[in-house]
């Protein structure tokens, strides 16, 4: 990325200097008029580098972001027995853990009149299954809502955590609409996260926040 604040600061540092050369090669000529017109733009110059480096380096415009980069220590992340099927995953991925460890462990309840809250992000929807096909899961009829990976956890407590996928945006046939997970790179460490199913409440915090290349799909399998 081009330091913009060095780039002028320097240009106008340069220009001061020429300026103040120039003066004294005047002056050696007895125009003074001219080597004390030269020598004030010096003076100026030198003063609007300055300037332009300290009102730079003070706003937030000039100045270059770093990316964000979490590291967290609290998931285990194992490769599945088999091959995984293979998914383009969401630019953002967030780990959530349990707030507190769940009362019991219900037998296939992923989906079972479940849904997703995230409170501080607005972000509430029903929970639908995104079924395997020839070893992709079909997110083609996902739309606003937010699906379940299947082959990951279904459930609560179980041997593998289950993993949710949702769009930021997805195209319709007349305009880009807003999707379940648009708000997602918002999350922080300890958002709360819901998952609720059949009348049970299960509350999670967010623990680790990553982005996930698409052919990274063993991280998705988390115990």
């Amino acid at each position: 990325m081009i330091e913009w604040r060095i780039v002028l600061s320097a240009l106008a540092g340069g220009l001061a200097l020429t300026c103040w050369l120039e003066s004294r090669h005047r002056l050696m000529q007895s125009q003074v008029f001219t080597a004390r017109l030269l020598q004030g733009t010096a003076v100026f110059t030198s003063l609007l580098s300055v300037g332009l480096f300290l009102v730079a380096n003070r706003h937030p415009v000039w100045q270059q972001s770093t990316p964000l980069n979490i590291d967290v220590e609290t998931a285990v992340v194992t490769s599945p027995t088999s091959i995984p099927p293979t998914l383009a995953p969401p630019s953002v991925f967030i780990l959530a853990t349990p707030a507190q460890p769940p009362a019991n462990k219900p037998t296939n309840t992923t989906t079972q009149h479940a849904f997703l809250h995230i409170p501080e992000l607005d972000i509430s929807q029903p929970i639908v299954n995104l079924p395997l096909e020839n070893g992709r899961w079909d997110v083609s009829q996902l739309g606003e809502r937010i699906g379940h990976l299947t082959s990951t956890g279904n459930h609560p407590g179980g041997t593998l955590a289950p993993v949710f996928a949702g769009h930021m945006t997805f195209p319709t046939s007349t305009t880009l609409e807003t999707g379940a997970f648009a708000n997602l790179q918002y999350a922080t460490y300890e958002t709360e996260v819901h998952y609720e199913t059949n009348g049970n409440l299960f509350v999670y915090k967010v623990t680790e926040i990553s982005r996930v290349a698409p052919s990274e799909v063993e991280k998705l399998y988390l115990e």
